[in-house]
């Protein structure tokens, strides 16, 4: 009987070593210190944002969204992908799929990767998204 409490004492330790490592090496003993000192500003009208490309070189960004929650209440609702100026004061967005198709655009993630072709003289962004349906 005493063996048998050894080993499971010793099997409960392991474990327990072993999630212990593994909290480590994910980072929740580490103590985080605040960095940034710029200034946050809330930017309204996408509900849901999920991905959100920079296009660093013309100074915007593409945010793709959709509103869950309602689509989990059984309501249709209509995602979107928008544009975003990092420039602009105003801190608005434009929705660019207004018109884009009859079915809802239900955007999940978006991508922008850059091409050239000989007939171009400047490399041109190409944005991407994957929506889902129902």
């Amino acid at each position: 009987m005493r063996k048998w409490l050894v080993g499971v004492a010793f099997v409960v330790a392991l474990v327990a070593a072993w999630a212990v490592r593994l909290y480590w090496l994910a980072g929740e003993f580490k103590r985080l210190e605040p960095h940034f000192a710029g200034e946050c500003t809330t930017v309204t009208g996408a509900v849901g944002a999920e991905d959100i490309v920079i296009h660093r070189a013309a100074g915007i960004a593409f945010v793709s969204a959709t509103d869950r929650r309602a689509a989990m209440a059984g309501r249709a609702p209509r995602g979107a992908i928008y544009l975003y100026d990092l420039a602009d004061a105003r801190h608005g967005l434009r929705n660019l799929t207004l018109d884009a198709s009859p079915e809802p655009t239900r955007p999940r993630s978006a991508r922008m990767g850059r091409t050239r072709t000989p007939s171009t003289i400047r490399a041109r962004a190409l944005t991407m998204a994957v929506s889902h349906s129902g």
